[in-house]
């Protein structure tokens, strides 16, 4: 993704290792702790590392699609989550952290 592009119109996608189960009614992602493919020993011998959701993160999750920009999962979540303050910035950041953490990666349209 260029510098130019616009982070409501890329199209987020889960890492193909990454798994999702529920706990307590919220989504758990799953992931290998060392992730570096070039490395695959190392990778072998990597446990695998849990990040449980809040209510909202879980939602935006769900939401990734492959097909839904970050725009369309936003006005997703406002329809359950309509009281929620500042709902845009704290789903961009919540994506873009996912993103750091090599979780999701965007595609642009």
């Amino acid at each position: 993704m260029d510098g130019k592009t616009n982070i409501l119109d890329v199209i987020p996608h889960l890492e193909d290792d990454i798994t999702m189960t529920t706990r307590n009614g919220n989504t758990v992602l799953s992931f290998l702790s060392f992730r570096r493919r070039s490395l695959p020993l190392l990778r072998m011998l990597s446990k695998r590392t849990e990040l449980e959701l809040d209510a909202i993160g879980s939602a935006a999750v769900m939401l990734i699609d492959g097909d839904k920009d970050v725009r369309t999962i936003i006005e997703g979540l406002k329809e359950t989550f309509a009281d929620e303050k500042q709902l845009d910035e704290r789903t961009i950041m919540f994506l873009t952290e996912l993103k750091r953490r090599k979780i999701i990666k965007y595609l642009a349209q």
